[in-house]
C-alpha cells in the first residue's frame, strides 16, 4: 500500500527533476467511482458513475477531505476512489507510487485508505 510518505517522496523526486517554475507544483486530485458486481453487465462487474469533485495542493488536505467525506462526496453511490498526484499537463500518466486507493467505510462515514485491488 502506498503511504503518504511514499507519495511525498515521489513528488520530491519529480520536483527535483523539473525546473521549479510556478506551474510545477503537484496537484492531488480526488477521483471517485462506483464499483459494484453486476451479473447483467458483459464483464460481470460495473464501474458505473465516476466523478472528480476537486483537487488540493497539499496531500494532507486531500486525505482529510476523503476521511471526513468533505462536501458529501459519497452521495450514497461512490464507494471507492483515488487521490492521484500529477503535475500540469494533458493526459498525465500516473505511476503506481503516485496514487492512493480509498474505500467508503459506512461505520466511520468516510473514505479510508486500503490496498488497491488487482485490476
Amino acid at each position: 500500500m502506498i503511504t503518504s510518505a511514499d507519495m511525498l517522496a515521489y513528488v520530491n523526486k519529480k520536483m527535483s527533476e523539473r525546473s521549479a517554475g510556478k506551474y510545477d507544483m503537484p496537484v492531488y486530485q480526488i477521483i471517485l467511482y462506483e464499483h459494484s458486481v453486476n451479473a447483467d453487465s458483459y464483464w460481470g462487474y460495473d464501474y458505473g458513475c465516476d466523478d472528480s469533485p476537486g483537487y488540493f495542493h497539499d496531500l494532507t488536505d486531500a486525505i482529510n477531505a476523503m476521511n471526513c467525506n468533505l462536501g458529501d462526496m459519497h452521495e450514497t453511490i461512490y464507494n471507492a476512489g483515488y487521490i492521484i498526484c500529477h503535475f500540469q499537463g494533458l493526459y498525465c500518466w500516473t505511476r503506481p507510487e503516485a496514487r492512493m486507493y480509498f474505500e467508503w467505510d459506512e461505520e466511520r462515514q468516510g473514505f479510508f485508505q486500503k490496498e488497491e485491488p488487482e485490476s
